[in-house]
């Protein structure tokens, strides 16, 4: 059996995020918003639908992991129309990291 290809980018989990007082829906979400954005891209511009795609989840689902990480202050939302008229919002999402690297560790989650 051949090896998986070799991707040129993967999901790079902190200990800060996983043994942190979070769903693993929250921690897979912030995880990949800190990979992205420690990438070089420093905002995360995903959409709920490939978010939830990704994850497998519905688009609501997504929608309610988004507001418990924002009002957990870890991730800021800003909204931005960038043309006038009946054109989408663009949303983009920063992590807030003085917030992530404070988290409280869920000591039943250690191994």
């Amino acid at each position: 059996m051949e090896g998986l290809p070799k991707e040129k980018y993967g999901l790079w989990i902190t200990d800060l995020i996983r043994y942190a007082d979070l769903t693993v829906a929250e921690k897979f979400l912030l995880a990949d918003i800190v990979t992205i954005c420690n990438n070089g891209e420093n905002r995360y511009f995903k959409i709920n639908q490939t978010i939830a795609d990704m994850m497998r989840v519905n688009v609501k689902t997504v929608s309610r992991i988004l507001n418990s990480l924002e009002e957990k202050n870890l991730i800021n939302r800003s909204f931005s129309s960038p043309y006038s008229g009946n054109v989408k919002t663009k949303r983009v999402i920063t992590p807030i990291y003085l917030s992530i690297r404070e988290l409280k560790i869920d000591n039943n989650s250690k191994i």
